[in-house]
């Protein structure tokens, strides 16, 4: 079961697990799983991924000389351009993976800050502190605790 918040122009999709009782689920994902799926180290993800490290689908425009580096980027614009995220003060990003979001925001947007949020420490580490060199504090990550239940 999925529901839609519409917010400001942005939309949030939560889902919601329901076994076969007819019950909400809330097991989420254990932290076992999550460094088996993500914490494999940057090498493997290099070998298939763009030069951002986007994991995710790519938005090809039409050009036949378009890359997946353009296309990511254009993918990258898009949300941007959605969320109307342009020089805003803070953007959350929820799932940020390895900052490629993060970074385009604060970079090419101009917005203040911007925090990403991932459930994997190999990809928050990824992310620059918020003291380091010209990003300063515009940019934040951290790990969201996982807790495994059984039902």
């Amino acid at each position: 079961m999925a529901s839609r918040h519409w917010h400001k122009g942005m939309v949030v999709t939560s889902l919601i697990v329901v076994d076969d009782a007819g019950e909400a689920r809330g097991d989420g994902a254990s932290q076992q799983a999550i460094e088996h799926h993500y914490d494999l180290g940057r090498d493997f993800y290099r070998l298939w991924l763009d030069t951002r490290m986007v994991y995710s689908c790519a938005l090809w425009l039409g050009d036949p000389d378009d890359d997946l580096d353009a296309a990511q980027i254009a993918k990258l614009a898009w949300h941007a351009t959605s969320a109307q995220a342009d020089k805003q003060q803070r953007v959350l990003d929820v799932g940020c993976g390895w900052g490629a979001l993060v970074r385009y925001l604060v970079e090419e947007r101009d917005v203040g800050q911007v925090t990403g949020l991932t459930l994997s420490s190999d990809q928050a580490n990824s992310l620059p502190s918020p003291t380091a060199g010209s990003y300063g504090s515009k940019i934040g990550a951290t790990t969201v605790p996982t807790t495994a239940t059984t039902p």
